[in-house]
């Protein structure tokens, strides 16, 4: 599990097809941005709600991750053309700078595009 493999406290999925989000802002930032996103645990509104999803107080950094619905056109999109989403992966820590805004987001991208990918075969074989 990431949780084992990156000694991270608190995983969570966030499928928009499971239900509501738990947070309309962790939508609504899942929905119009592509990239991963690192930074403290008390932030901003976005990694509040991230926090608050988790349920546990001790988090102190975090990364949200957008799981989307993969496109060979991904070098062209922008904020005014995001892919569909499908959900975010939100990770958090305790150590405040685990994930930090400055940290480069490469690997946390691909995990998040392996995640898509997954959540997509999965999906497909069980629709059919």
């Amino acid at each position: 599990s990431l949780s084992a493999a990156f000694d991270l406290p608190r995983v969570q999925l966030q499928l928009w097809s499971e239900g509501e989000p738990t947070s309309p802002i962790l939508k609504k930032f899942a929905e119009e941005h592509a990239a991963p996103r690192c930074g403290n645990a008390n932030t901003d509104d976005i990694h509040r709600a991230a926090k608050l999803a988790l349920n546990d107080e001790q988090i102190q950094s975090l990364a949200l991750v957008p799981l989307y619905q993969p496109t060979s056109e991904i070098i062209s999109l922008t904020i005014d053309n995001p892919p569909s989403n499908l959900g975010l992966l939100i990770l958090g820590s305790y150590q405040e700078c685990q994930f930090s805004p400055e940290m480069g987001t490469t690997y946390l991208r691909q995990i998040g595009d392996l995640t898509s990918a997954a959540l997509i075969r999965v999906t497909t074989l069980c629709e059919n």
